[in-house]
């Protein structure tokens, strides 16, 4: 069994500053259709696999992955934000826009290796806190791995601050073991 150490991120959505942040061009930053799920799901399974943050659970958590996907898409419009170079989708975040849930960001700010270090994940995450506020969201909650690139470098911005957290697949691992 691989123990985890996880942390859960908390955003007052009342203060997030009201100004979008414009993306670069040759960028663009978008909510996501019906059709786009598949390029979605693509999307975010590569930007999970090519990270080695986590590559040691991804086999365990592959189909938490692929759920979380189809679930942001079961919504109209889907609860999804996605950033498309040219007709290509290379980041995007699902979400959870129900007011209670534990993790509002259900997958993250998930990019592709090779777009990485160039601000996109800032602007995914922004775009996913106002969307979240959009939907009547007062506080937005994000779960990631401590010392993951997203606790590290993405996740404090905008007044996010973190508190360890276990999530409900690591409770039912615990108990199984």
């Amino acid at each position: 069994m691989v123990t985890l150490s996880w942390l859960r991120f908390e955003w007052d959505l009342g203060k997030i500053p009201a100004e979008e942040l414009d993306v670069p061009s040759p960028f663009v930053l978008r909510r996501a259709e019906s059709h786009d799920c598949e390029a979605v799901q693509k999307a975010v399974g590569n930007a999970f696999s090519m990270d080695t943050g986590w590559s040691d659970i991804q086999r365990m958590f592959g189909g938490i992955i692929i759920r979380s996907v189809l679930a942001g898409f079961a919504a109209e419009p889907p609860d999804c934000v996605v950033i498309q170079h040219g007709s290509r989708i290379i980041a995007s975040s699902i979400l959870n826009c129900k007011e209670g849930a534990e993790n509002h960001l259900t997958t993250g700010p998930c990019v592709l290796q090779e777009y990485r270090g160039r601000g996109l994940g800032t602007f995914l995450l922004r775009a996913s806190l106002a969307a979240l506020c959009d939907a009547g969201v007062a506080r937005a909650y994000g779960v990631t791995r401590d010392k993951s690139t997203a606790a590290r470098f993405v996740y404090p911005k905008f007044g996010g601050f973190a508190v360890p957290w276990t999530p409900d697949f690591e409770v039912a691992q615990k108990i199984a073991a």
